[in-house]
């Protein structure tokens, strides 16, 4: 978040929070688990919500973006897109006394607005959501913008005026964002929201640009520059910035770690992560080392039934990629 605007992870979708008093610009909330091939067909949507809001002053306005850019010159963990970009919206604006609902399209070409249509376009409508979609054709280079299935308008990235001068080997990124301009509107749970995020035929991020053993996609989602060394420690100050990658944490949260959370009698808990495997160990006694109760568990919580009885007893998690 650039101000006090706060998109939060609430009931399955992102939900956009506002308190009364401070005015707003933006939120924006990288898609980092997927991106967009420069060679392959690819679409990207989500359902956007923003409900039956009245804006309370003049010259203000709200909306809601997907939005598709050029990773070469785009670095999100720095806030707003400024290179070469696509975003579809649906908005609501007060202008001089007058109201306005609709979708909206906004193309940019190393940060400076294309207003020339179709790069850039508005449609009045009366809906309160809408489903907005971008799509790239990768034999005309063409992105395409639609809401509710009506098209509203495209940007060839390969044209002369709008070249996003992009070759075989790169990527284009996603974002969710958020505008809104007025310090009256308040947003409760709610009030606006996104959710039913769907991709389709994208490719996963690059695997390891420095060959360092870290993804491409995990450093910039952590730090503005590619992580030299692995074997550095991350802000915790005893974990390396490798070991934060494996178990999951955030190598730049000091009070980030990986262990266990919670033992209730038997049954064991940890932070399980996506994309990980755990391994459980059992002992009485730490000099004679541990036995395995379990490998290649996905799960958070595992629940020793074979040692119940025992007066006293030791665990311990392993934590590892998946082969």
């Amino acid at each position: 978040s650039s101000t006090n605007i706060a998109m939060q992870e609430a009931n399955g979708r992102l939900e956009i929070l506002k308190e009364l008093g401070e005015n707003g610009t933006g939120v924006l909330r990288s898609w980092v688990a997927s991106v967009g091939s420069y060679t392959q067909n690819w679409e990207i949507a989500m359902d956007a919500y923003l409900g039956d809001i009245v804006l309370p002053e003049s010259n203000s306005w709200i909306n809601i973006n997907l939005v598709a850019f050029n990773r070469n010159d785009t670095n999100l963990v720095d806030g707003v897109p400024l290179g070469d970009g696509m975003s579809i919206a649906l908005d609501l604006y007060r202008w001089d006394g007058r109201t306005s609902r609709g979708y909206e399209l906004t193309s940019w070409l190393n940060g400076a607005d294309l207003y020339d249509v179709p790069n850039y376009g508005y449609v009045s409508t009366a809906d309160l959501q809408g489903r907005l979609k971008i799509s790239f054709d990768a034999t005309s280079k063409v992105l395409t913008a639609s809401c509710n299935g009506n098209v509203l308008g495209w940007v060839d990235v390969d044209a002369p005026g709008s070249d996003w001068e992009m070759t075989d080997g790169d990527l284009f990124g996603f974002a969710i964002a958020d505008s809104l301009e007025s310090p009256l509107l308040a947003l409760a749970s709610g009030d606006m929201h996104a959710d039913n995020f769907m991709v389709n035929g994208t490719v996963d991020p690059p695997v390891d640009g420095n060959g360092n053993g870290l993804p491409d996609w995990w450093e910039k989602l952590y730090y503005i520059d590619p992580v030299l060394d692995p074997n550095a420690l991350c802000a915790n100050g005893f974990n390396t910035i490798m070991d934060a990658y494996i178990a999951g944490f955030d190598p730049t949260d000091p009070g980030g770690w990986f262990g266990i959370t919670g033992l209730d009698g038997n049954m064991i808990q940890w932070d399980a992560v996506s994309g990980r495997v755990y391994s459980v160990y059992w002992s009485t006694n730490l000099m004679a080392g541990f036995q395995t109760l379990e490998t290649n568990y996905t799960g958070g919580t595992f629940t020793d039934t074979l040692h119940s009885a025992e007066k006293k007893c030791f665990y311990k998690i392993d934590v590892r990629l998946p082969q």
